[in-house]
């Protein structure tokens, strides 16, 4: 009979607490529907590939956080939302779709639309340490991609 032990230095908890803000970003980009910054980060087979999924990311979120809008957005179920959403537009698309009931973007107001969420951000420090054991153990990456896929940020519901 064979047994097998897994060991892991981490358990999904503490990887998901560790590095809430990285696992975040990578939720981003799920609900947006570009699942391939994410699978590169799951699937890099050097560090150089990691890092490189990484700045792509951080690169991406930091130019949509600069054309990111404040907006209500009222779901097609009839719940409002108070957001700040990296992507947005007009029709049907990807995060919460619905009629925009306020936006800073004025032409949006009344029409119907979407929006993704920003997510939060990492921090430096939290960078940091990713990159440090994704140098000693790359399915790191892969198991915060799992997590990304599950992770639910709660959205300010205001009716």
């Amino acid at each position: 009979m064979v047994s097998y032990v897994i060991s892991s230095e981490f358990k999904e908890t503490d990887l998901q607490e560790k590095y809430r803000g990285v696992i975040s970003m990578l939720r981003f980009f799920i609900d947006d529907r570009r699942y391939s910054i994410v699978d590169r980060l799951a699937f890099a087979l050097s560090i150089e590939s990691a890092e490189t999924s990484l700045l792509e990311a951080l690169r991406v979120i930091s130019a949509l956080m600069e054309r990111s809008i404040n907006a209500v957005i009222k779901s097609k179920t009839g719940k409002e939302y108070r957001v700040t959403c990296c992507d947005y537009g007009e029709g049907d698309g990807p995060g919460i779709n619905g009629e925009f009931v306020s936006a800073d973007k004025k032409e949006l107001v009344g029409k119907g639309g979407y929006c993704v969420p920003c997510p939060i951000m990492p921090t430096r420090e939290e960078l940091n340490e990713l990159l440090k054991e994704l140098r000693n153990d790359l399915t790191i990456g892969r198991r915060i991609a799992i997590l990304a896929y599950g992770f639910r940020e709660k959205k300010e519901e205001i009716s």
